[in-house]
């Protein structure tokens, strides 16, 4: 527990007090992805919605970012219910990685998010889905390495699956272009899936 501004709850409610010295700080922080609702005198009510966290992205803030930001202003831990997987950044103690990454492995826990500390010298052979949220621009050997973690072999001869999530008209839609261009070069098979046919097919 810190003493931050924010109070973050599991029905994806954002309490921020007015009158904490870090408020503005928060605010500012918050903003491009939370959705003001109430603004009493004392305590602003803010929400997480699908349209904030995509209106997010496209603006070029990426998921770790939105993390980042909770866990920096909130008073209290954040739900995990919010989240929905633990979370794993740089700023994570070794032996709570270690705890979080052996859970996966055991099957206790089915679901992680990661930063860029799981591209290097990690070991998690029964992953069978990683879907990248920030591609890390152009970097192509960044790509390639999670890549390689994941598409391991499987016991019974099960896939695997890589998903990269792309905003269309950005910069980050031309880097995906060099990425997708150099794992076609690699030998990797990928397909362009937009947005509104996933949504069409769920209908």
């Amino acid at each position: 527990m810190n003493d931050g501004p924010l109070i973050v709850q599991s029905d994806k409610t954002l309490l921020l007090e007015v009158d904490h010295p870090s408020a503005p700080d928060a605010r500012k922080a918050i903003a491009p992805f939370a959705e003001l609702e109430r603004s009493p005198e004392h305590i602003h009510t803010y929400r997480l919605t699908p349209l904030g966290l995509w209106n997010a992205r496209a603006a070029g803030h990426d998921a770790e970012q939105v993390v980042d930001a909770l866990l920096t202003w909130s008073r209290y831990a954040v739900p995990h219910a919010l989240l929905d997987a633990p979370v794993i950044k740089g700023e994570t103690p070794v032996k709570e990685r270690q705890r979080l990454f052996n859970a996966f492995r055991s099957g206790e826990i089915g679901l992680l998010v990661v930063s860029k500390v799981a591209n290097f010298s990690i070991d998690l052979p029964s992953a069978e889905v990683a879907i990248q949220v920030s591609g890390s621009f152009g970097s192509r050997q960044e790509e390639a390495q999670r890549l390689g973690r994941l598409l391991r072999p499987k016991t019974e001869g099960r896939s695997a699956h890589f998903y990269t999530i792309v905003s269309r008209d950005t910069v980050d839609a031309d880097f995906a272009q060099n990425r997708q261009r150099f794992l076609a070069e690699q030998g990797y098979a990928y397909r362009i899936i937009d947005a509104g046919d996933l949504t069409a097919e769920s209908g």
